[in-house]
């Protein structure tokens, strides 16, 4: 074949190629929750919190550092579909582990540990509780309530296509803890339709709850997905997706356990990240968020004032945990 030919037929090779490339990567995603009754779905969440404060409290400087590490694996079980949402399911917290490092100024220091085979505290240096030595166990009673709270009772759940939360009920903390959060409490929302590359579409979800202040009015949060193309992954086909959200940055009130009434202005607050969803299998494969707040907390308990300064960061990052029983993923 001469030389000139030989040339033309691989550049149409080629170029046949890269149209039947383009066309695959151009392929639309079915963005859309799925979850049949009796499947499983299970997740390994981990989640990463600092919270700086510098300011005031009852006239004395103040300067606090929260830092706290939770792991946790979340399972959801398939239930038949309801009236308040085509896609149901019960959730319910597992494998539960908290550490939590607290330091005000350079005077005082505390470390929590909490999980269901210890619970640890200590403060500037001495041990207050330890149950696997027997020290404290007079206090360590709501703790144990807690943590059986969190990981004996499980929630039911419908959902939306998009996996917008659409009812909760079952136990009252668990109900409050996932009522104002929609679906961000476990994924960001999804399209709930098929999608090309490029694909956008806004969302919103609320918080009930700010740096351990019960706010009277959620929080707003507004998000904004993007589908950013395909990822090939063991022979799957995994879409990924872009995530921005921003705080709408109105201001907030509330109160803490401890009686404080506080006022919360200035919110300026944002996140990025990104996800895989598995639309074969209806179901996100993992992600990883990070999120960023400034505000002014402002509060007032028995006379005494509180003025601090608040910069906190998030970081969350969940897997897939493929069950024995599951067999291989769909291709």
């Amino acid at each position: 074949m001469p030389f000139m030919r030989m040339l033309a037929a691989g550049l149409a090779l080629l170029l046949g190629f890269q149209a039947a490339r383009a066309g695959e990567d151009a392929a639309e995603a079915d963005l859309r929750l799925k979850l049949e009754p009796g499947q499983q779905l299970r997740y390994a969440w981990e989640i990463h919190v600092t919270n700086d404060s510098k300011g005031s409290e009852a006239g004395k400087p103040l300067e606090l550092r929260v830092d706290k590490d939770l792991k946790l694996n979340v399972r959801l079980q398939g239930l038949p579909p309801t009236p308040k949402g085509p896609v149901a399911a019960s959730l319910k917290f597992e494998e539960f582990e908290l550490q939590e490092k607290r330091k005000i100024g350079k005077a005082e220091e505390s470390l929590l540990k909490v999980d269901r085979r210890r619970i640890y505290f200590e403060e500037n240096g001495k041990v207050r509780i330890d149950s696997l030595s027997d020290i404290g166990l007079e206090k360590i009673t709501d703790y144990q309530r807690n943590l059986r709270g969190i990981e004996q009772h499980d929630v039911h759940l419908a959902f939306d296509r998009t996996g917008r939360q659409a009812h909760v009920a079952g136990e009252k903390e668990l109900v409050e803890t996932l009522s104002g959060t929609t679906s961000q409490g476990l994924f960001p929302l999804l399209a709930g339709e098929a999608t090309s590359p490029g694909g956008a579409w806004d969302g919103q979800f609320e918080l009930p709850v700010l740096s351990e202040v019960k706010l009277e009015r959620p929080a707003r949060v507004n998000t904004k997905m993007k589908f950013a193309g395909w990822v090939n992954r063991d022979g799957r086909k995994l879409a990924l997706l872009d995530v921005l959200s921003f705080w709408d940055g109105e201001d907030l009130a509330g109160a803490d356990s401890k009686g404080l009434q506080v006022v919360i202005s200035g919110v300026d607050g944002m996140g990025a990240g990104s996800c895989y969803f598995d639309p074969a299998l209806g179901a996100y494969e993992e992600g990883n968020m990070t999120f960023q707040i400034r505000y002014k907390l402002e509060g007032r308990r028995e006379g005494e004032r509180t003025s601090l300064d608040v910069h906190g960061k998030t970081r969350f990052k969940f897997t897939r945990v493929q069950a024995a029983a599951e067999g291989p993923r769909p291709e």
